[in-house]
Order: structure tokens, then sequence, then C-alpha cells
């Protein structure tokens, strides 16, 4: 039986974005990449969709990347899923604040494709102490 493809939901309200974001894990890795337009779709998406790792802006209509976070963690069916924040939030603040919500990893626009394909392989092969900034 062939490995099924990790699942990733991507959530952010910019279309180029996310099909940037396909296209780079699709040339870094082998990834099924879903993707919600804001917070209230992105949640509704994580239920039907059971994502493997969700990529998440801060910045979003309806519902901030924050508040997806603090209704996921309150969520006994969306708790365990990673989160990266993928954001142009880069002040250190944001950071920390992105890492205390429950993130697994913070990643800032631009980013380079390679090193978050690697971060996402890294969340869904290693422990889950595992947390960084890039």
């Amino acid at each position: 039986m062939a490995k099924q493809r990790p699942k990733v939901l991507h959530m952010d309200d910019d279309p180029d974005h996310q099909a940037l974001v396909r296209a780079a894990l699709s040339h870094y890795g082998d990834y099924d990449v879903v993707c919600a337009g804001d917070g209230l779709e992105g949640l509704a998406m994580a239920r039907a969709e059971d994502p493997d790792v969700i990529l998440m802006d801060l910045m979003m209509p309806e519902l901030d990347g924050l508040s997806v976070m603090a209704r996921m963690q309150a969520d006994n069916d969306l708790r365990g899923i990673p989160v990266v924040f993928l954001t142009a939030r880069a002040l250190h603040t944001d950071i920390e604040r992105g890492m205390a919500a429950g993130a697994r990893a913070y990643v800032t626009k631009p980013f380079d494709a390679l090193r978050l394909a690697e971060r996402l392989a890294d969340i869904l092969n290693g422990p889950a102490e595992l947390a960084a900034a890039i």
C-alpha cells in the first residue's frame, strides 16, 4: 500500500501566497496542500480535512491566527494538530506570542521554500518538542 502524502492546511487570505506555498511544497516535498482564505473557514477545514500540520498567517479576516489558535487549543479534536505560523509579523514580541499560543514553529515572510519544507518534515517526523523560529 502506498504511503499517504502528508496533508497541509494553509490558512492565508492572499491567493497569491497560497499558490506560492503550494508550489514550494510541491517542489520540495510531496504534500497534499488544501487552503482556507480566513480563520473561520480554516477552523471548519481543520475539522473536515484532518490535516497533519497547519500553516497559518497571523493576519486574516474573520478570525486572526492567534484567535484560531486559541479555539484550536480549546477543542479536543484540533488541539493535537501542529501549527506553524507563516506570517510577515517578524517582531520578537510577535514570535513570542505565536510560540506562547502553542505554535510548533514561526516562519517569517518572505520565506525560504526549502527551509519551510524541511521545517514541516521535521515537525511531521520529529519529536513533539521541536519548535523554532526561522
